[in-house]
């Protein structure tokens, strides 16, 4: 049901690019713009799952408790459009993986075992995010453009992971297994709401700054969000340009859902490197 709201939603943002770019072409004679760039990302991040008492002090750091490395590079893709002078519309996809082995260090609780320590665990977290945004332009100069934002911060994630080690099963009675395999997968939206300020500082140099916010409890999933995004880009070409950024985000989520029930922490910040052409 979730892939089929996504298909939905995609399908919905680029039925409107296409339906008004006759309109729109008339208001600005580049109105797309397509981005591909790279990044190196710092995570700070941790889940619970099928637990009942979802306090973050009993959840699994995916750092510390299972070997992570905190520092993960991964490459991402957004097409803006401008609607018209008033309004755009944006989608990012960024898709990116993490896994580890090592012998853990303390007992683990996952859904309702008890993992204890000297076993050796092996997982992998997937991840794709689904970033739609529009813009609702609310002032503007020759120097810069001041927005509104509006969108969905979409996560697709899914955890795996196989152990061969002692495991204490729900109701006390302990046992080595050779195989023992889980799997959990969530479907995350997260509405947001913000503000994105451009500054036009020099003929062929911009900054970007922008943050959205928003905290909610729709049907199984509770929590917040928060993303911080600055950038300075440069174009010598009508067609292209290239720039870099810094940005933030952190999302404290307790889902309840059959196959995730439970809590994800999840906070990162890094810098990408990316380039633009315009059309």
């Amino acid at each position: 049901m979730a892939n089929l709201i996504k298909t939905g939603l995609s399908i919905i943002t680029f039925s409107t690019l296409l339906l008004s770019a006759t309109t729109s072409a008339q208001d600005n004679g580049r109105p797309f713009r397509i981005v591909i760039g790279g990044s190196t990302n710092s995570f700070d991040s941790s889940i619970q799952v099928n637990a009942d008492d979802t306090r973050l002090s009993g959840a699994i750091d995916l750092e510390d408790d299972l070997g992570y490395d905190s520092n993960l590079g991964f490459g991402y893709a957004k097409m803006d459009y401008q609607i018209n002078p008033d309004h755009k519309i944006a989608l990012t996809l960024a898709p990116y993986k993490r896994d580890s082995t090592l012998i853990i260090n303390r007992d683990i609780q996952y859904q309702d075992d008890t993992i204890l320590a000297g076993a050796t665990v092996s997982s992998t977290a997937t991840s794709y995010i689904y970033d739609i945004e529009y813009g609702y332009l609310v002032s503007s100069d020759p120097s810069y453009d001041l927005y509104l934002l509006a969108g969905i911060y979409w996560i697709d994630t899914k955890f795996e992971i196989n152990v061969t080690g002692d495991i204490e099963i729900a109701g006390g009675q302990q046992s080595f297994e050779a195989d023992y395999e889980r799997k959990n997968s969530a479907d995350i939206p997260l509405p947001l709401f913000g503000f994105s300020y451009v500054n036009y500082f020099h003929r062929n140099w911009q900054f970007t700054g922008s943050i959205r916010y928003f905290k909610s409890h729709i049907e199984h999933v509770d929590g917040e969000v928060t993303t911080a995004f600055s950038s300075i880009e440069y174009q010598p070409s009508d067609r292209w340009g290239v720039g870099g950024a810094l940005y933030y985000f952190d999302t404290d989520v307790v889902l309840g859902k059959d196959t995730y029930n439970g809590k994800l922490n999840w906070q990162y910040s890094g810098a990408n490197l990316y380039v633009f052409f315009e059309f």
